[in-house]
């Protein structure tokens, strides 16, 4: 089995877990639920058995799951109403391999951002739109450098960059 993808995210006591995985063929995206932080867990549920992977999933506060995942290049949206029991069809919001998903806070994502062939992370906060990029992966003993490189009005999150260096692509309402 090649490596697996996974995000996590929390709300109360609520924990979502999501993976690709490709043990019955190709990568396809499954979930499971916590509902006591991780003391026990709800059964696996595969979301879709076609071809797909590398997911995000976030808690919106309201007891939503949203699970943002590429079906081979277009990025695909999904939602829960139930903990993550059921999810409904797939909205496509465009193309790319990688959903970053923020229900509230800051979000992440990692690429290329300088050209040196290193990745490193990118922060946007949603709250003022301004992005930041890290100089490299911090450590305990060797802490990264933070550097503001813009605000965007509107921001909600990155873009997929397609494999390509260069600044993240951010995306706005």
């Amino acid at each position: 089995a090649a490596p697996v993808w996974a995000s996590a995210d929390a709300d109360g006591s609520t924990l979502v877990v999501a993976w690709r995985d490709n043990r019955d063929g190709p990568y396809t995206v499954w979930t499971r639920t916590s509902h006591d932080l991780g003391a026990t867990w709800g059964p696996e549920v595969q979301v879709l058995t076609e071809a797909s992977g590398d997911p995000d999933v976030c808690l919106d506060g309201d007891g939503t799951v949203w699970l943002g995942y590429h079906a081979r290049g277009d990025i695909e949206l999904r939602s829960s109403d139930d903990g993550g029991a059921t999810y409904s069809s797939p909205v496509g919001v465009g193309d790319g391999w990688f959903a970053h998903l923020s229900c509230d806070g800051d979000v992440v994502a990692v690429g290329d951002w300088d050209c040196d062939g290193t990745a490193t992370p990118a922060l946007l906060r949603p709250s003022n739109g301004k992005v930041f990029t890290f100089d490299r992966w911090a450590t305990e003993s060797d802490p990264s450098t933070a550097t503001q490189i813009g605000a965007v009005d509107g921001a909600i999150g990155f873009a997929s960059n397609d494999g390509r260096c260069g600044a993240p692509r951010v995306v706005s309402s």
